[in-house]
């Protein structure tokens, strides 16, 4: 049975430790870590302020949001907000802020997608009807360059076979589909065409000159319009314009011209025609000599010419 021996134990252990070097310690410690919390809120902050930039551009409101956000993180933004509103900025309450803050931003991020979503949707829609829109007009241009052709088709084959009233229909029709320059050229060209089939030479004349006006085939359009002027009774200006036509290289403008401007031989005296050949305008004795004598006293000259 063991025995119960007093004081055995010393009231106050040997190691006593002061209560200020604990105390002291603990201070450094948290300070230590306020400057570690200062820091990481800095770095937080000033990222999350830097990234509201560009939503401030884009999207103004959750921009604005997030920056907010960023500022309340900051020691600085917290101290500045403290000192207008003059109040103590708690930790809760930052807390309940922010997540005020990020649910607007959430909110207004939302709304953005959604308008975004629907403008996307609109312009794909646009998009879509307009490529319609192309095809449509690609096809409707395609069935007019082939109603073109197939008149123009018509018009040429009937005007072959002296068909003026046939080529007559779709030379009235025709228009109708004319749309570019190149257009109406090709249906003027087949117009004149069919009005000296239909003997309208005036009307076929006064188009013709607005070919030349335009410089446009000359050759071709001087020789068609000297056609016109024939049938008009106006040979002196249809043999100008076949003049210009020859001069361009056009045979059948030559061959045109000669028919209707032939040339012509008139009488202008008598010569003295030597037995080789040439003439001499010695009358006497001596005449023609060394030219094998005389062969005819007077022969008679003529003088070529055209009337035009």
């Amino acid at each position: 049975m063991s025995k119960y021996v007093p004081n055995l134990l010393p009231e106050k252990p040997k190691f006593d430790f002061d209560e200020r070097i604990l105390s002291n310690y603990n201070w450094k410690k948290n300070i230590s870590g306020q400057k570690v919390l200062k820091i990481l809120s800095y770095i937080v902050g000033g990222l999350i302020m830097f990234a509201s930039v560009g939503g401030l551009i884009s999207r103004f409101w959750q921009g604005l949001f997030i920056f907010l956000i960023g500022f309340i993180i900051l020691p600085k933004g917290q101290s500045i907000i403290e000192k207008y509103l003059k109040f103590t900025f708690s930790l809760w309450m930052k807390i309940i802020v922010i997540s005020m803050l990020l649910f607007g931003a959430i909110s207004i991020n939302a709304h953005y997608e959604n308008k975004e979503m629907i403008a996307t949707k609109i312009k794909k829609e646009n998009l879509e009807k307009e490529k319609q829109k192309a095809e449509l007009e690609k096809q409707k241009e395609q069935e007019r360059q082939d109603s073109l052709s197939s008149y123009s088709q018509a018009i040429v084959t009937y005007l072959s076979n002296k068909n003026v009233d046939k080529a007559s229909v779709y030379i009235q029709e025709m228009p109708m589909y004319l749309k570019t320059k190149e257009d109406t050229l090709k249906y003027n060209l087949l117009r004149v065409d069919y009005l000296m089939q239909a003997k309208q030479f005036r009307d076929a004349k006064d188009l013709l000159t607005q070919f030349i006006d335009n410089d446009y085939n000359l050759s071709e359009t001087y020789f068609k319009r000297a056609k016109c002027f024939i049938q008009l009774y106006s040979t002196k200006e249809a043999v100008e314009d076949l003049k210009h036509a020859i001069s361009l290289g056009n045979e059948e403008a030559n061959t045109l011209h000669n028919k209707i401007n032939p040339i012509n031989k008139k009488f202008v005296g008598y010569t003295t025609l030597c037995c080789d050949g040439t003439t001499s305008s010695n009358r006497g004795r001596g005449a023609c000599s060394g030219h094998n004598g005389v062969c005819d006293w007077n022969h008679k000259v003529y003088q070529e010419y055209r009337e035009y």
